[in-house]
């Protein structure tokens, strides 16, 4: 994961990530039956910043991850993505 500063304004922080991931094919076993792995890959990124003042962290992330699974001689294209938005909860009014 890469992460970019983009600005920096007053006491906000704000960014860019780039994520990409990669993985060696991989056989797992239990007992007789093997599930194998192939062509494990992701992509991921976002953008968001940080109030350093509250210490409120803003941002939107996304992330994809996919590979090839065979098992009992049958193959087929696995994918999870994953969508985040992270944002600060209200402040609850001073006492």
């Amino acid at each position: 994961t890469t992460i970019e500063i983009t600005a920096i304004e007053g006491d906000r922080v704000s960014f860019a990530t780039t994520t990409t991931l990669t993985g060696p094919d991989q056989t797992l076993k239990e007992g007789a039956r093997s599930v194998t792995s192939k062509k494990v890959g992701g992509t991921g990124g976002g953008r968001g910043s940080v109030d350093l003042a509250r210490l409120a962290l803003t941002g939107d992330l996304e992330a994809e991850f996919k590979s090839e699974a065979t098992a009992d001689g049958k193959t087929a294209p696995l994918r999870f993505a994953m969508a985040i938005q992270v944002k600060p909860a209200a402040s609850a009014p001073a006492p």
